[in-house]
């Protein structure tokens, strides 16, 4: 059974992973303070000073206690990140949440609201938006007059268990052009889409799914992926431990929401109701989605090692990849690592192939502009060490040896010359 240490110690692994690549936004809340971000209401870092829960480096981003309050004002927590970056390169944010209930509630309420990340025009100065089922990003008509959502939103995608953040009253109905659009309170992933203050914010899309974690060691990682202009689509997958899965895939966002503003700021928000839970969330980073193409070649003689050339190809548009490469074999054991030249656009590993090797592919890590991405499986077979050379003489012992056995000779010779005149 996975310990509360060892689920920490696994995330905190993963944000050291995620720290080591070169992000446009670095990641955040494990620490005792959160730089260039600004929390307001319930929010709290759970290794801060506030909360003092956890030790530095292990900490999550409390979003709401699990305190319920029926009716505004709701109890809720956001961190908006205030730097803003650029929407060119597009952007993939990587995050953890977990929702569950404080081990001191001892109701037997359903879990509720839910948490929001969004995006917002990176000329805006946003205050968080609308509580309860609104989840901090869109406006709401609970009550008169309509309480505001974000200034300048672009997109807030909803992780909601309760469901409420898919009706209308938080944010109005269905765009036009919406994927899977419910007018219904429907527990899963919702995404709404651009407004500002007390205007609507459409619904774009939803997909049905159970968003409670029961505890932290249950904690799933969202992914969230914009791809640049001029096919601005939007991907919305999550990790419950078994790899990602798309639940939002490729929506046609640009087309259905409009041209991205040209920077974004973010936020995270979360809300409770007349339920409640604990919805914490760990940001780990955001890098741009544009993709780049990985090809592999193997360079090898008949014995001695192999040297593996990585292509790591831009999309034309976008800066030349930077970076590293990982070799890895067919069971993902790493083999090498190398760093992208960025004059040639390659990353070389010289060394022998053990035994046992059967393929090997080329993964390479992103950097700010680009995904991941890795090559096909290349077959390759372990390689052999070549026998000792024949030894060979230099030209001085060369040389010497030559003097050696003329002497020889000569003594030889006139051996058998004293020999025949007895």
């Amino acid at each position: 059974m996975t310990t509360t240490r060892q689920m920490a110690l696994a995330a905190a692994a993963m944000w050291a992973a995620a720290s080591a690549q070169a992000v446009t936004v670095p990641p955040a809340f494990t620490g005792t303070t959160a730089p260039n971000w600004t929390l307001h209401d319930d929010a709290a870092l759970t290794a801060g000073p506030a909360l003092n829960l956890d030790p530095d480096g292990q900490g999550w981003l409390r979003l709401t206690p699990d305190i319920a309050r029926p009716g505004p004002p709701y109890v809720k927590g956001s961190a908006i990140y205030n730097i803003p970056f650029s929407s060119s390169d597009g952007i993939q944010a990587t995050f953890q949440y977990a929702t569950y209930r404080d081990p001191a509630n001892t109701s037997s309420n359903p879990l509720a609201d839910g948490l929001s990340f969004y995006l917002f025009d990176g000329t805006a100065n946003s205050a968080p938006g609308a509580g309860g089922g609104s989840l901090g990003y869109s406006s709401s008509d609970e009550t008169a007059p309509r309480s505001p959502g974000v200034t300048g939103g672009y997109v807030g995608v909803g992780l909601t268990e309760w469901g409420a953040f898919s009706l209308p009253v938080f944010g109005g109905g269905c765009a036009a052009g919406a994927v899977g659009c419910t007018t219904t309170q429907s527990p899963g992933i919702t995404v709404r889409g651009a407004g500002t203050v007390t205007s609507d914010y459409p619904q774009l899309a939803h997909a049905n799914a159970s968003m409670t974690t029961s505890d932290r060691a249950g904690a799933r990682t969202v992914r969230v992926t914009i791809t640049p202009a001029p096919a601005v689509l939007m991907t919305v997958e999550m990790d419950s431990g078994s790899g990602f899965v798309p639940y939002i895939q490729q929506l046609p966002l640009g087309t259905i929401n409009g041209t991205p503003p040209a920077t974004f700021k973010l936020g995270f928000s979360a809300a409770n109701g007349q339920y409640s839970g604990v919805h914490e969330v760990r940001f780990l980073g955001i890098q741009g989605s544009r993709t780049p193409t990985v090809t592999l070649s193997a360079n090898r003689g008949q014995c001695g090692p192999a040297t593996l050339t990585a292509a790591v190809a831009g999309d034309g548009v976008g800066a030349a990849p930077t970076g590293t490469v990982t070799f890895v074999d067919q069971g993902g054991a790493t083999l090498g690592t190398a760093t992208v030249d960025p004059a040639t656009g390659q990353a070389q590993w010289a060394g022998a192939l053990p035994s046992g090797v059967q393929t090997v592919t080329a993964r390479y890590a992103g950097d700010p502009v680009y995904v991941a991405g890795a090559s096909t499986a290349l077959a390759q077979t372990a390689t052999t060490p070549c026998p000792d050379p024949i030894p060979t003489l230099g030209h001085w012992a060369a040389a010497l040896l030559s003097a050696a056995l003329a002497l020889v000779g000569a003594l030889s010779w006139r051996k058998r010359q004293a020999a025949d005149h007895r």
